[in-house]
């Protein structure tokens, strides 16, 4: 097997741990243990419903909206054959809005199972 379909294997291997972050009930094992900020993916992946009020003549009335929270993976950076960047982002789609947090993952294979070593969420870009 050559070694660009090594990368594709391990990018396909990489895109699944994050697709499988969205999970309910989340996978085990996709963290190493004692892995950085696994903490964090619980508070992302928080449905937070919002309240919507109505400003119609009859009456202002409420409605809860949730949101549906999801990661998702947009580059693959590998640092060596066993460790790898992975940028994300963190969705939030309300109706009429949506709101995104970049997010990056250090990847490492364990064994053949590539695992999350550390969760970051970076600041947003700042456009000029």
């Amino acid at each position: 097997m050559s070694a660009m379909a090594d990368e594709a294997a391990d990018r396909q291997a990489i895109r699944a741990v994050v697709k499988a972050l969205n999970d309910v009930p989340r996978p085990t094992g996709l963290f190493t243990p004692g892995a950085d900020r696994a903490d964090l993916l619980t508070e992302l992946l928080q449905y937070k419903p919002k309240v919507i009020i109505s400003h119609e003549p009859w009456g202002e009335i409420a409605a809860i909206r949730p949101g549906t929270p999801t990661i998702t993976e947009r580059s693959i950076r590998f640092i060596t054959s066993d460790f790898a960047l992975a940028d994300a982002a963190w969705v939030n789609r309300n109706p009429g809005e949506a709101q995104t947090r970049p997010l990056l993952l250090l990847m490492k294979r364990v064994d053949s199972t590539w695992k999350i070593i550390s969760l970051r969420e970076l600041a947003p870009l700042l456009v000029r």
